[in-house]
């Protein structure tokens, strides 16, 4: 029923596509089909930082955890959207090593 539902929704004819590939010498003999997903825009991106200088440059010092801020902030400037920073303290443009900027 679930399924159903999806197949009906009118997301589900923007966002899936499906492609028919073929492979080998004989690409007819040898196809198969698969679901080709529109990637989603990323409008806003959240994350903590230990230090911003005023070029919006951010390092990690003081975080527990070091895992996807680079790449999260990254898809959000690709999708033209906008990186939200929440950090302890603001310096001055150039005071921040080069080698523990994390997000540039």
């Amino acid at each position: 029923a679930a399924n159903e539902l999806a197949l009906a929704s009118p997301l589900h004819q923007e966002l899936v596509t499906k492609i028919s590939i073929g492979f080998g010498p004989t690409a007819d003999a040898m196809k198969a089909d698969y679901l080709m997903y529109k990637a989603l825009p990323i409008q806003v991106a959240i994350i903590r930082a230990t230090t911003a200088d005023s070029s919006g440059n951010l390092s990690f010092e003081h975080e527990s955890l070091l895992c996807d801020q680079r790449i999260i902030a990254a898809a959000a400037a690709n999708s033209g959207g906008v990186v939200l920073a929440q950090v302890k303290r603001i310096c001055e443009t150039g005071s921040l090593p080069s080698r523990a900027v994390g997000v540039p």
